[in-house]
C-alpha cells in the first residue's frame, strides 16, 4: 500500500474527510495525514463531528486496523489580528484563505510523498475554484485532485449521518425515489480523479512564494506562449522562452553561450569573465556556427596571439550590454530574471571575483552547445 498526505478546504461539512480516506485505502493508498485549511465555522463543525459526536475518525482507525491513519492537522486562516476569517466572499478575508492554503501546500510539498488536493468543500464552490487552481499551478507529477462520487448522492448530505460503508453509527440515507431508507453498508463510494492541465512548468520557481503572484505568472506565462524552457541557438544567435525571442550580437552570444553551458555542467552555474578553458571551447563552437574566423570578432575580444585562441578576455561592456538588452526582450515575462545574467561575487576582500551565471534551473541547447556538456543532439 503507498502513502499520501491529504490537503482539504473542507467547508462546513467534514463528513467527505473520513469518506475519502476510507475510499483511497480501499483503493490501495493509506491517507497519513489530513491537513484541513478552516474558516471559522469550519473550524467548529469539524470539532463536533469529526472529533467529537459519534467520533467517525476513530471508527474509521477501528474498522481498518489502523489506529494512525488520517492524522488531522488543523490550519485556521487567520488575520493579522490572530481572528479566524469566515466568508471568504470578503476579498481581504478570501485572500487571507487562499494564502493560507497555498502555504500549507508548499509546506507540504517539501515532503516528496505524494499529495491529494481533495474536492469535498461542499456548497461552498468558491473553495473548489481556489483548491484547482492551486493544484494546477503546484501539482508535482505524484500528486493528485480527487473528488468524491457518493451513491445516492443524497449521503453527502450531512444530515444522514453517513461517513464511510463500514461504520458502527447509525446511517440513514433516502433518495426520494426510494421506498425506505437506506444504511451506510448499501452507500457505494468512489475516489475519482480529476484531471485539469498542470501548469508548474511554465512558473519559475521565484514566482511560487505565493497564490497571488504564482495565479499572475501562471497567467503571464500563458500569454507568452509556447514551450517554458529557455531555449539558447548559435546559429541564429537566439535566446528564446515560448514566443519571446532575443536576438543577441555574435560577442554578446558567446558569453550568453558560455553561461548556458555551466548552467548545464556546473552545479552552481557561475562563469567568471576570465574562465579562459570554458569561453574557448564556446567561442570555437561560435565560429564553427558562424563560419567566421577569430579576427573577423569585434574588438571586445583580445588574444594574447591568433595562434592561442584560448587566451581569450572578455571585456564588461559587452556582458552589461548583453544583461540590458535580454531584460529589455524579456519586460514583463514571467522568467526576465531567469534568463537576464546576474552578477554574482565570489571571495572576501581583494580575493572577490566577479561572476555571472544564468537563474533558469533548465535550459534547452542546440546541437553544438549539447556537444560542449557531453550530450548527444
Amino acid at each position: 500500500m503507498t502513502g499520501c498526505r491529504v490537503l482539504a478546504l473542507p467547508g462546513g461539512n467534514p463528513a467527505p474527510l473520513v469518506t475519502l480516506a476510507w475510499a483511497l485505502h480501499g483503493a490501495g493508498v493509506r491517507v497519513a495525514e489530513v491537513h484541513a485549511v478552516l474558516y471559522a465555522s469550519a473550524q467548529k463543525w469539524l470539532h463536533s463531528e469529526l472529533l467529537g459526536g459519534v467520533r467517525p475518525l476513530d471508527q474509521l482507525r477501528d474498522a481498518l486496523g489502523d489506529p494512525a491513519l488520517a492524522t488531522l492537522i488543523e490550519h485556521p486562516a487567520t488575520r493579522d489580528d490572530g481572528s479566524l476569517v469566515e466568508e471568504d466572499a470578503a476579498a481581504a478575508d478570501g485572500e487571507v484563505y487562499r494564502e493560507t492554503a497555498w502555504r500549507v501546500a508548499r509546506m507540504l510539498q517539501e515532503d516528496p510523498t505524494p499529495l491529494v488536493f481533495a474536492l469535498v468543500s461542499g456548497r461552498r464552490r468558491t473553495l473548489v475554484a481556489d483548491l484547482v487552481v492551486a493544484f494546477q499551478l503546484l501539482a508535482r507529477p505524484q500528486d493528485r485532485l480527487v473528488e468524491l462520487r457518493l451513491s445516492p448522492r443524497e449521503a453527502i448530505d450531512p444530515a444522514t449521518g453517513f461517513y464511510f460503508p463500514t461504520q458502527t453509527s447509525l446511517a440513514r440515507v433516502q433518495r426520494y425515489d426510494m421506498a425506505a431508507p437506506i444504511g451506510a453498508a448499501e452507500v457505494r463510494v468512489e475516489a475519482i480523479d480529476v484531471r485539469v492541465p498542470r501548469l508548474r512548468r511554465l512558473l519559475p520557481a521565484a514566482e511560487l512564494a505565493t497564490y497571488a503572484g504564482a495565479l499572475a505568472a501562471g497567467e503571464a506565462a500563458i500569454a507568452a506562449g509556447g514551450n517554458p524552457i529557455p531555449r539558447v541557438d548559435l546559429r541564429a544567435r537566439t535566446v528564446a522562452v515560448g514566443d519571446t525571442v532575443a536576438t543577441l550580437s555574435h560577442d554578446q552570444m558567446v558569453w550568453y553561450a558560455t553561461l548556458a553551458v555551466a548552467r548545464r555542467t556546473r552545479p552552481d552555474g557561475l562563469v567568471a569573465p576570465d574562465d579562459d578553458a570554458l569561453i574557448a571551447r564556446v567561442f570555437a563552437a561560435c565560429l564553427g556556427a558562424w563560419f567566421r574566423e577569430p579576427q573577423e570578432m569585434s574588438d571586445g575580444w583580445t588574444f594574447g596571439e591568433l595562434a592561442h585562441p584560448e587566451r581569450l578576455r572578455l571585456r564588461g561592456p559587452i556582458r552589461s550590454r548583453l544583461r540590458r538588452d535580454v531584460a529589455r526582450a524579456f519586460d514583463g515575462h514571467p522568467w526576465r530574471r531567469m534568463v537576464v545574467p546576474q552578477v554574482r561575487r565570489a571571495g572576501t576582500g581583494a580575493d572577490v571575483r566577479t561572476m555571472e551565471r544564468l537563474e533558469t534551473p533548465e535550459i534547452a541547447l542546440c546541437p553544438r552547445l549539447q556537444a560542449l556538456c557531453g550530450e548527444d543532439a
